[in-house]
């Protein structure tokens, strides 16, 4: 009885523990990711046949290796290369995936050439894929790549064709790299990257085609007067607004345009200032207020006629104040004071 009690407990205890480890492999199971089902698999895989839970185990490494091909099918997908390879490479000879994960190693390999981008590894790229047996699951996804890197190679081409055109920095040879770049078409997987190319060069040859423009509206605008400024502003207006130097040339319209109204209004506000120094400050107002809100004196001219207000406002309240104390009243005096005080 002895002997057998100590045989239960031994097998309690045993079941206990993997029991624990079971619940290991359920967890990382639920985890999902690649590296988490790769540590299922191995947990599971710990249990013999003579185990109470090994029946079990079995259904979750099971479980475990679809969730798995699943996993690295999204690798492949989602161009995950480094992911894939590094997985792959993990994956036990117990599962029975050894060509696939031969195959997932070629195509991984194959993606990680491929995004250095040159010519060069593009071919080693297209030949790794090529090891990928006709009629293996990743045969028909290796050939899809392997017709877009050819299509990548012949655009890399064009690509590097026209940024040595492009290195010339003159329009002729900003030209020559558009319509090499243009040779493109919009289904290649380069098209976007040749697009922004050209972009850039349409700018470069837009700013050489507009910068006389606005060195010119410059030089004018160094006279300093009514007419050269004006000459400026149209000058500068000759840049277009779809322009590179646009945002630039509307910037100095604008300084130009508030230096032409300055000149223009400052012989009214200095007028006016010359009779509010005078105190005729009515008649300073009225003259300053010829100013217009869109003027570049406007807020100059609005902070003297505020303070000419206060000049007369004031003149007022001292006269209301001598008035009031006029009377001599002790009440009449305190309420002077007050005025004043204000």
């Amino acid at each position: 009885a002895i002997t057998k009690y100590e045989e239960l407990v031994n097998k309690i205890q045993l079941a206990k523990e993997e029991s624990s480890k079971l619940d290991q492999a359920y967890t990382s199971l639920r985890n999902g990711d690649g590296d988490s089902l790769l540590k299922a698999i191995e947990i599971a895989s710990q249990f013999s046949k003579e185990s109470y839970a090994y029946t079990e185990a079995q259904e979750l490494i099971e479980n475990a290796r679809n969730k798995l091909l699943k996993k690295m099918q999204y690798f492949v997908d989602n161009r995950q290369w480094n992911t894939l390879s590094r997985i792959a490479d993990q994956i036990p000879p117990s599962l029975e995936l050894q060509d696939q994960v031969l195959d997932w190693n070629y195509l991984a390999n194959a993606g990680i050439k491929s995004e250095i981008g040159s010519v060069a590894s593009l071919e080693e790229a297209i030949t790794e894929a090529q090891k990928i047996a006709i009629g293996n699951p990743l045969y028909e996804e290796a050939q899809d790549l392997i017709v877009r890197w050819q299509s990548e190679m012949e655009a890399v081409t064009h690509l590097n064709q026209a940024r040595q055109y492009a290195q010339g920095e003159d329009k002729t040879n900003y030209q020559a790299a558009i319509a090499e770049a243009s040779l493109i078409p919009s289904i290649n997987p380069r098209y976007e990257e040749a697009q922004e190319e050209i972009r850039l060069w349409n700018r470069q040859i837009s700013i050489m085609e507009d910068q006389p423009l606005l060195d010119l509206a410059k030089q004018w605008a160094r006279g300093d007067n009514i007419d050269s400024l004006q000459r400026a502003i149209e000058q500068a207006r000759l840049i277009g607004v779809n322009r590179p130097l646009h945002s630039e040339a509307k910037e100095l319209i604008s300084e130009w345009q508030g230096e032409i109204q300055r000149q223009q209004d400052r012989p009214i506000l200095d007028q006016a200032i010359s009779l509010g120094n005078d105190q005729d400050f009515y008649q300073a107002i009225q003259v300053a207020q010829t100013i217009g809100s869109d003027r570049a004196l406007y807020s100059e001219a609005q902070g003297k006629i505020q303070a000419w207000r206060q000049e007369i406002q004031a003149s007022e309240t001292l006269q209301k104040a001598y008035q009031t104390a006029a009377t001599g009243r002790a009440q009449d005096l305190g309420e002077g004071i007050r005025l004043v005080r204000n």
